[in-house]
């Protein structure tokens, strides 16, 4: 005689809100599995600019201003070009020592320029970044963004800097301005 099987009607209300539960969860990550589109073997991760000539001047804010402005506004943020400006070498105080690396110069020149009291005043955020592309020069950049002006969202510095005797010096300085809505015919933020 086979043996009797167990009563679980007294459990069927429970499992049938469970085996709902697990179908609803299945159709979510289903639905978001298709909308996220299929994952390819062969894709792979975006090359990083870290380290590059290409990435010294990236602004990933820029980008991401841009896909905050609607294109029905007939507007678009964008970056003025690089252009020089007249530069000459401040004269350091006695107590600071001559800069033996690239990074320390252009951190002296940033100190020179009055740009670090900007922070938390005027400018949201700083960051600066240097390629060394031999053991005699250098290109510094330090880029500015958040600056509360209605027409300009940031600027950049670019140093370009040469080993002389030991010691780095800042040979020629450009600068260029990120625009928050866009840039003008004469090359301005408008």
């Amino acid at each position: 005689m086979p043996e009797p099987r167990p009563d679980f009607s007294a459990h069927r209300p429970e499992q049938r809100r469970r085996v709902r539960r697990l179908m609803a969860w299945t159709v979510a990550l289903a639905s978001l599995s298709a909308a996220c589109g299929p994952v390819s073997e062969s894709s792979e991760a975006p090359e990083s600019t870290e380290w590059t000539r290409e990435g010294l001047e990236e602004q990933p804010r820029l980008e991401l201003l841009r896909q905050g402005v609607s294109s029905s506004l007939g507007y678009e943020p964008g970056t003025t070009p690089w252009e020089e400006i007249p530069y000459s070498p401040p004269s350091a105080p006695p107590e600071v020592p001559p800069p033996d690396s690239p990074g320390a110069a252009l951190a002296n020149l940033v100190g020179a320029l009055g740009w670090m009291d900007l922070l938390g005043e005027g400018v949201w955020e700083q960051t600066m970044r240097v390629w060394a592309p031999d053991s005699d020069q250098a290109v510094g950049v330090v880029l500015q963004w958040g600056l509360q002006d209605d027409a300009v969202a940031g600027r950049d510095l670019r140093a370009h800097m040469v080993r002389v005797e030991g010691t780095w010096q800042v040979e020629r300085l450009e600068r260029r301005f990120h625009c928050r809505r866009q840039v003008s015919e004469a090359g301005a933020c408008a």
